[in-house]
């Protein structure tokens, strides 16, 4: 790779406030690839646990798993997945929905009362 776009994303990804990753990653063309969010839990919309950005390769999509517990706030898990796969089920005593899609940062955690 170009080593001044290696530097240019280095110092994006290292900026301490985000926007300016964040505008850079909404911006670049990843080719045949889609951009993600990613996120271990999110609540109403936001990120509480390890927020970041994930590429896959087209066919691949991102992912958005929403998770409905009874008696407790609907949270959700954002990712890429090579072969996410649209479904509905119940796993442990939750119910949760599975969304896919393939266009860029496509997959944001839903706010509210989903």
């Amino acid at each position: 790779m170009d080593k001044l776009f290696l530097l240019v994303l280095s110092v994006l990804c290292l900026s301490t406030d985000g926007k300016l990753s964040r505008i850079f990653l909404k911006n670049f063309d990843w080719g045949e690839g889609v951009a993600c969010h990613v996120c271990k839990r999110s609540v109403n919309g936001h990120c509480l646990e390890n927020k970041d950005n994930c590429v896959v390769e087209v066919p691949s999509s991102c992912e958005t798993k929403v998770f409905y517990p009874v008696g407790q706030d609907t949270y959700a898990m954002l990712t890429c997945n090579r072969q996410c796969k649209e479904t509905e089920g119940v796993a442990n005593g939750i119910r949760f929905k599975i969304f896919c899609c393939n266009k860029d940062f496509c997959n944001k955690p839903p706010s509210g009362g989903t």
